[in-house]
C-alpha cells in the first residue's frame, strides 16, 4: 500500500501570518517537521501542499531548497487540495499533518501508517477521542474515501479542514483509532501565536540531541515543570 506523507502548509494564518516560515533557531518552523517525517519507515514519500496563490511562492521555493515534494492548489478547499496531491503521486493513502506542528513525533506517523496497512480502514486517527497533544495529530486517509467525501461535503468547514466529515458522518466510513495510555490531549505544541513561537524554541533549547530522536513523551517530560 503506498502511503504519502502530506504536509498540508500555507503562509495566510490568519492569527501568524507566515508562521510555516518563520525562523526559529536559526532556520524555518517547516524545516523541523519535514526533517521529523523524513525519519518515517512505514510512508512511501512526503510532499508538502500548499495553495496557488502567490504568498505561497516562498513555501515552493522552501521545498525546493530542502528537496521536497510541493504540490499546489485550491486554497480554501484543502481536502480538495490534498485529494489532488493524493492523485497526482498516484498513492492509496495520505497521512495529514499540519504544518504548525514542529514537533511531530514521527512514530506516531508510523503507528498510524502501520495500522492503515493492516487493514480496510478509511480513516486512522489519533484525534477521536483526543488523548495526543495538538501538534501530535496523525490522520492517514484512504485516497479513494476521501475522493467521495469530497465530492459531498456541502459547508466551507469541511473543505477547509478536511475530516469532520468523516467523523460527521462515521456510520458512513471504517474509522480506526488510537490513542495514548494517559491523557495528554490538553497540552498543545502547535504554533498558532508568537508566544507559542517562543515556547516552541524554549522547549528545543532544552534538547541535547536532534529534535526527531524525542518521541511525544520525552518532549512532554521536558515541559513537565511548567505543566506542573
Amino acid at each position: 500500500m503506498n502511503i504519502i506523507a502530506n504536509i498540508q502548509a500555507r503562509m495566510s494564518s490568519d492569527r501568524l501570518f507566515g508562521k510555516v516560515l518563520m525562523d526559529v533557531k536559526g532556520r524555518p518552523l517547516l524545516s523541523y517537521l519535514v526533517d521529523s517525517i523524513r525519519q518515517c519507515a512505514n510512508i512511501d514519500g512526503l510532499v508538502v501542499a500548499t495553495s496557488n496563490r502567490s504568498e505561497d511562492d516562498a513555501i515552493e521555493e522552501f521545498c525546493r531548497n530542502l528537496k521536497v515534494n510541493c504540490f499546489r492548489g485550491d486554497l480554501e478547499n484543502t481536502a480538495n487540495r490534498l485529494l489532488k496531491s493524493a492523485v497526482s503521486k498516484n498513492c492509496e493513502a495520505i497521512v495529514r499533518v499540519n504544518g504548525d506542528s514542529p514537533l511531530m513525533d514521527y512514530r506516531l506517523i508510523d503507528k498510524g501508517s502501520q495500522l492503515m496497512r493492516s487493514g480496510r480502514w478509511d480513516l486512522v486517527t489519533n484525534t477521536q477521542p483526543r488523548t495526543f497533544p495538538h501538534g501530535m495529530s496523525v490522520e492517514v486517509i484512504r485516497t479513494s474515501a476521501l475522493e467521495n467525501a469530497e465530492k459531498h461535503m456541502s459547508v466551507a468547514y469541511q473543505r477547509e479542514h478536511v475530516t469532520p466529515y468523516f467523523y460527521d458522518h462515521s456510520q458512513e466510513f471504517r474509522i480506526r483509532s488510537f490513542t495514548s495510555m494517559i491523557d495528554f490531549g490538553h497540552l498543545n505544541f502547535c504554533v498558532d501565536t508568537e508566544q507559542d513561537l517562543i515556547r516552541i524554541s524554549a522547549i528545543l533549547d532544552g534538547m541535547d540531541r536532534p529534535h526527531w530522536q524525542y518521541g511525544y513523551e520525552d518532549i512532554i517530560h521536558l515541559v513537565s515543570g511548567a505543566i506542573n
